[in-house]
């Protein structure tokens, strides 16, 4: 979900045709409808800067060298514009990116690099101007990543036991329209991984840690950097097999659906 449209990728292994649609939930309506052929060599449909615009990564391969390119599309007025255009050679140790946010100085990244005299490469993020230089690059062996409107979110993968100390432990909030990066300390380690989501703008940060059969939820305030909100909830169902959690920034509060194999539970919890 961005900017209130619903975005739908879909590929076919087959034909290798890409497929993206887009719906306005309120009107339950199809309001974009696109597709790309294999020759295209187009990575993914991320989201743009309003409503009205996508970006595409696109990757095409010239006598070994990688041309990245971001385009930007508008959906109502089906206009095309490139935005940047990267060349990975081995001379030029740059990104090869997996996915980008745009906002107003440029984009928030994530993706995988070759630092130089090495020959592997390794997972990084940070931010990348209009012409393509980078700022705030960081190279990390493991991390997730959730965007929202003008920036992403980083923090821990799930730790792999016997590396637990290569973990961050906090969240990095990455805000492409100012390139600022944000660190974001929580109550207790285990909340940098796992259950986290973010609001649209970036404002509020919810985790959900589980112990002794109830969750407990918390919400963090990113302009202030201080929890707002702590909830303990346990479900009066039997046997949840899943739990998830909607956040609304324009409601300031969320929703627990609890689910067993019968039945399911709705929660309203507002900050």
């Amino acid at each position: 979900i961005s900017n209130n449209n619903l975005i739908m990728q879909s590929d076919d292994m087959r034909t290798g045709i890409k497929k993206i649609k887009i719906y306005d939930p309120p009107s339950r309506s199809l309001i974009y409808e696109d597709s790309q052929s294999k020759e295209s060599d187009i990575s993914r449909f991320c989201y743009g800067k309003d409503s009205d615009t996508i970006t595409m990564l696109t990757e095409l391969y010239e006598n070994n060298t990688v041309i990245q390119t971001i385009r930007e599309k508008n959906i109502r007025t089906k206009k095309t514009e490139p935005l940047l255009s990267l060349r990975l050679t081995d001379e030029h140790k740059i990104p090869s990116i997996s996915d980008a946010v745009q906002g107003k100085k440029g984009f928030a990244f994530y993706g995988t690099i070759v630092p130089a005299g090495a020959s592997q490469s390794s997972m990084c993020y940070g931010f990348i101007d209009d012409q393509g230089s980078l700022t705030n690059l960081k190279k990390q062996e493991s991390f997730d990543m959730k965007s929202f409107n003008g920036g992403m979110l980083i923090y821990d993968s799930i730790p792999v036991k016997g590396k637990e100390n290569q973990m961050l432990g906090h969240f990095e909030l990455y805000n492409a329209n100012a390139f600022t990066v944000k660190t974001i300390v929580p109550e207790t380690k285990e909340e940098s991984y796992g259950n986290v989501s973010i609001s649209d703008t970036g404002k509020y940060i919810l985790t959900r840690t589980s112990s002794n059969n109830s969750d407990c939820i918390r919400v963090y305030d990113t302009t202030q950097n201080k929890i707002i909100s702590k909830q303990i909830y346990k479900p009066s169902l039997k046997n949840v097999v899943q739990t998830s959690v909607s956040l609304s920034e324009t409601d300031h509060a969320f929703v627990v659906m609890s689910m067993s194999d019968k039945e399911f539970e709705l929660r309203y919890f507002q900050f």
